[in-house]
Formats: C-alpha cells, structure tokens, sequence
C-alpha cells in the first residue's frame, strides 16, 4: 500500500476502468473537461478568487500542458439535474480520477480539489471509496478528518463563499 491509512481503508466502489494518471475527467451538463493536477491549482485560484489565474507576465491562463490540461472555474459547471452529488443530494458534476468518478456539486469539487473538505465530507469520501490520494495523511488528518494542507495561500483574505472558514458545517479543530 501507498500509504499507511490505506491498510485501515481500503480502495472500494472503484471503476472496473480507470483513467490514465494524471488525468482527471470533470463532467458538467454541458461538457467535458481533461485536466491535470498541475492545471487543477489553476481551477483553485479561478474557483477561490472569481478571477483567471495570470502567468508571471500578465497572460491569462487558459491550459496547460501544451493546451491539454484546461484550467477553468470550477462554480462556473453547470450541476446535472437528474444526477445527485455523494455529500449532499444536490445536483452534480462528475470527477473522474484514477479508479473512481464521484459526483459532488461544483462548491464539494472546489473543495476537494483545494483541500478544503468539511470534516463530514472527508469521512463520507474516505467511508465510501476508501483512502484516495487526494484525501490521504499529507492532506487530512485520517484520525479527525481535519484538512492539514490547504492551498489556502492561493487566495488571499476574500476566498469564494465555498472556501469560507466561517462555515457553520466545517467542523474545523483550532491550529496550533
């Protein structure tokens, strides 16, 4: 195994297919985006900050990868009615990675990828497909399910409504 939290949560309702790493599949109502993790932290900034992430000279970024990755806003998916997300029964978009496609709303994507869980959406992830690397012990505490290493860096004082602290729903322990 990986990681030593895997022998404690086993890999399970995987796809029989995967995708290919580093790829990750977000479908919305309307489309299909590829990405990479790379591409991802621009989806981050975009998703955090309601602006698009600019390279060191001012040019928008658009894709990465040699334009492959798409880097896009993630609250900007438009959720599939008739297709509820795993965390809340909302309608979702779906991401697929690895092994695994989940269907989350666009603000659960936002968090997932910024490593911004609720305590209850790391368990609820974690008790239904087992550890993942998006969720594992550099990222989330496995034992309280407290988010260890945000990318909250990346945004500033005025992060989207999704990001927030301040929600009632974070269940967040005080750093120390």
């Amino acid at each position: 195994m990986p990681f030593p939290e895997y022998e404690n949560h086993p890999p399970q309702n995987r796809d029989a297919v995967g995708i290919d790493m580093p790829w990750f599949e977000i479908t919305d109502a309307e489309k299909t985006f590829r990405t990479t993790p790379n591409a991802l932290v621009g989806c981050v900034i975009w998703g955090a900050t309601g602006e698009q992430p600019r390279d060191p000279q001012g040019n928008v970024i658009e894709a990465l990868d040699d334009g492959a990755a798409i880097v896009f806003n993630p609250l900007d998916l438009v959720a599939r009615d008739n297709i509820p997300s795993l965390l809340s029964d909302q309608p979702s978009v779906q991401l697929r990675m690895e092994d695994m496609s989940v269907d989350l709303t666009p603000e659960e994507l936002l968090r997932l990828i910024a490593r911004e869980l609720t305590v209850d959406e790391y368990t609820s992830l974690r008790d239904h497909f087992g550890m993942f690397y998006d969720i594992h012990a550099d990222f989330y505490d496995a034992r309280t399910g407290r988010s260890l290493h945000t990318m909250r860096s990346l945004w500033g004082d005025n992060p989207a409504a999704a990001l927030r602290p301040e929600r009632a729903d974070r269940h967040r322990e005080p750093r120390m």
